[in-house]
This record gives structure tokens, sequence and C-alpha cells, in this order.
């Protein structure tokens, strides 16, 4: 399966971006909410990364070890299908928070995405299009508090 998958992205997957076609709304539905993942600063130190998707848009936030905020940005997104390929198109990002506040990117950045229960899995660097190397990404689902049925 992964290695038709694999053929697939780098055989058919360079024609352009403009190939696909739109995603339906239940695409973009499917994914609104908080999604949170964990990673490490350059000290080793653990980072929490969490992005907020809305229907037009991606807040990402990442906060150090005592909470603090040390990185933001916005970025706008489109949704995209490629036969059974989901494709994710971020473009039109601002920095609001860290060192690099203020840098604006237009250029597109195509991803593979692909959603699973309450994970959702993110590669980058796998269109032609995309400038990054490749990585594989899993976010997790934030559920918000549920009342409690008992009382």
């Amino acid at each position: 399966m992964y290695r038709q998958l694999f053929l697939f992205v780098f055989l058919i997957l360079p024609a352009p971006l403009c190939a696909a076609d739109p995603a339906p709304q239940e695409d973009y539905d499917a994914l609104q909410g908080k999604w949170i993942r964990q990673t490490q600063d350059a000290k080793a130190g653990p980072v929490t990364i969490e992005q907020e998707i809305f229907p037009k848009h991606i807040v990402v936030k990442l906060t150090d070890r005592n909470g603090e905020l040390i990185y933001q940005h916005n970025v706008k997104y489109r949704l995209q299908r490629l036969e059974d390929v989901r494709l994710l198109v971020f473009y039109d990002l601002e920095v609001l928070v860290g060192q690099r506040k203020g840098f604006k990117q237009k250029t597109q950045q195509p991803c593979i995405y692909r959603l699973k229960g309450d994970r959702l899995f993110v590669a980058e660097g796998l269109v032609q299009e995309d400038n990054f190397p490749p990585l594989i990404l899993v976010w997790w689902k934030i559920k918000p508090p549920q009342p409690d049925s008992a009382l």
C-alpha cells in the first residue's frame, strides 16, 4: 500500500496542482478544530505546537516548557483532491510572534494529508512544488470537554 502511494506521489503528482479538484466542504469540516503535537527546541527542551484550523485559515502557536508563547503564524489554506490523494495547500503565511515576526511568505506550500480518527498525518516535501525536505508530521485532535452525562 505505502509503496503504491509513494509511486503515485512521485510519478503522478509532478503534474501541476491546478490538475487537482477542489475538495468538498466535508473535507474542510473534518479538519476544523485544534490539533497538537510535541517536539523539541534546539536545546532539547520540550515544545508544544498547537494549530487551530478554521474554515479559511490556520493559526499555529508554539509554547515552551513554561507555557510561554514563543512563536505564532497565521496561514491561509485550501484543500484539493487528486484521485485518492488529499492535498493541503498553504499560502499567505505571516509570522506574528517570534524571531521572524513580520515575515510574510506568499508562495504555495503543498502537502499530502490523511485524517485517521483523532490523528492528522501531514507529509511535507513529497510534491514537486514543495521546497521542504520530506517529513511526516502527526497531529492529535484536542477534544473539547464533554459535559458529564451522569449529572
